[in-house]
């Protein structure tokens, strides 16, 4: 197991130690650097910018390049005691990488010095960044090693939702390809994809309501919250949502980048955004009051809470495959000819191995061209002739099929 640290490095509490000496002192506390302060008024009180714009999240000091030198100082102190904890210069004593959240906040002359002191302790450390839209900028070598792939959440979730106005293979497929023509190819393998996360609905709820197709993150973010949209489905969701939510995991887990599963997704948990989608996880062994209680008000009906065993396993299934498969972790990927609007089928090629995964989300069955002597990697047995509806195959297909 690896362990990913999740650092804020663009602003603090105002329950932060720092932040509380400088509201006793105004500007003879040390820290009064340390933050983005406009204004000293003659009250004792100041102006200061905060990342959430109400004065709760004060912004730590900066300029156009970097950050202030005193918190500097303190967050290359917390990364080192996080990163080789006995000071010994053992990096193998300390977390492995690092999330950084609002990373798009700060700026690129401070992750440059951050990455140079981070990679100093340890040289493979690995870093992804909270990045809501394109993120090449962030991705170079002396910056992320990775990030959230939003960018890959939104085409994705606009196929896979049972929208009447989802979006169709040939333009999932041309949003997938203006993606990755922004990365180096090895970069791609290890965004982080993710259908969900803490700043985010739930994705079953999202499926469940049939969420719209999105093209960024201010409509995706602001759709799933249930104060914004009366029409959010909150309740538990039915079987048509599970089932796309299966297909975008084949998707997930079969195509080029790094699955991120967010807490509970895969045992089946929903809820609209933040506050909702953050409730506690389901476990096995602990029995939970039934939900009574929605957004709005109590329920028609209350809802049982338990962990979907059946979809557990779907996941640890895939994870399974991805580890027995090199070739879904490191193999080239592209797409192959699709007959309709409804059905994917790509291609991972890693050395003389070649699998073929196709997704069908539509109502009929899709035929499969005949790859004689391939073989069903989900089922263990000869390839089928057809993806039946709402399913996909996973098939590997003798060495050469492609060059012949």
């Amino acid at each position: 197991m690896k362990v990913i640290l999740d650092g804020v490095f663009n602003h603090s509490g105002t329950g932060c130690f720092a932040f509380q000496d400088v509201r006793r002192l105004g500007p003879k506390s040390r820290y009064a650097d340390w933050y983005q302060i406009s204004e000293w008024r003659a009250d004792g009180t100041f102006a200061y910018a905060s990342w959430d714009g109400a004065g709760t999240l004060p912004n730590f000091g900066r300029d156009a390049e970097t950050l202030n030198p005193g918190i500097k100082q303190y967050l290359f102190a917390i990364t080192r005691r996080w990163m080789d904890p006995s000071g010994a210069g053992w990096p193998a004593e300390g977390v492995d990488g690092w999330r950084l959240d609002v990373a798009y906040c700060v700026p690129h002359g401070f992750w440059r010095e951050w990455h140079a002191y981070a990679r100093g302790i340890n040289p493979e450390v690995y870093t992804t960044a909270e990045i809501v839209g394109p993120a090449q900028d962030w991705l170079r070598p002396d910056e992320f090693s990775a990030v959230m792939n939003y960018e890959w959440t939104y085409p994705t979730l606009s196929f896979f939702t049972p929208h009447p106005q989802a979006i169709g293979a040939a333009e999932f497929q041309q949003r997938i390809n203006t993606l990755h023509a922004r990365h180096e190819p090895g970069t791609v393998h290890i965004l982080q994809n993710l259908l969900d996360s803490h700043d985010t609905g739930r994705v079953l709820t999202m499926l469940e309501s049939t969420c719209p197709p999105f093209s960024g993150w201010d409509e995706y973010f602001h759709w799933a919250k249930a104060a914004n949209n009366p029409g959010l489905v909150t309740r538990q969701p039915g079987t048509r949502a599970k089932q796309a939510l299966k297909l975008a995991v084949a998707w997930q887990f079969a195509g080029p980048g790094a699955p991120m599963i967010y807490y509970g997704t895969e045992v089946g948990m929903w809820g609209a955004n933040d506050p909702c989608c953050r409730q506690p996880m389901l476990w096995s062994d602990i029995v939970y009051d039934d939900e009574a209680h929605g957004y709005h008000g109590p329920l028609p009906q209350a809802t049982p809470r338990r962990p979907d065993g059946e979809l557990l396993a779907y996941y640890q299934r895939w994870i399974a495959l991805r580890h027995a498969e090199s070739a879904l972790r490191r193999g080239s990927f592209r797409w192959l000819p699709t007959p309709n609007e409804h059905t994917v089928i790509f291609a991972r090629e890693l050395g003389d191995t070649a699998i073929v995964c196709a997704i069908n989300k539509g109502d009929h069955a899709t035929a499969l061209p005949a790859w004689p002597g391939a073989r069903d990697l989900w089922h263990g047995k000869p390839a089928p002739t057809a993806v039946k509806p709402h399913s996909f195959v996973l098939l590997r297909l003798p060495t050469g099929v492609f060059s012949q």
